[in-house]
């Protein structure tokens, strides 16, 4: 479970560097879908809460699954409030040309 849990992880990585540099390729078709980020967001990010709290519940048995499934939840919560911070108040993106050495 664990390294299923790391290759997913490291899927989604794959995925935000491709978006950055635009080249999602055949994924490009999900944003053309109104509001399809969003969904791909949540199903991706559930899909990875989800694994988390299963490996986390194997590898700590001796410590309640509820108190697992709370820990990572929140977790995913301040995860999902940081980015929605961002969208209310935009950083100025930083460009490495701007800075004089």
């Amino acid at each position: 479970m664990k390294w299923l849990t790391t290759l997913f992880t490291l899927f989604i990585i794959l995925i935000i560097v491709l978006a950055d540099q635009g080249n999602l390729g055949i994924l490009k078709v999900v944003n053309e879908i109104p509001y399809g980020d969003k969904a791909g967001h949540f199903i991706l990010y559930g899909m990875l809460t989800l694994l988390l709290d299963l490996t986390l519940m194997r590898s700590l048995p001796d410590h309640s699954p509820k108190l697992i499934v709370i820990i990572c939840g929140l977790i995913s919560c301040v995860n999902r409030a940081g980015g929605v911070l961002t969208t209310i108040f935009p950083q100025p993106h930083v460009r490495p040309d701007r800075f004089d050495f």
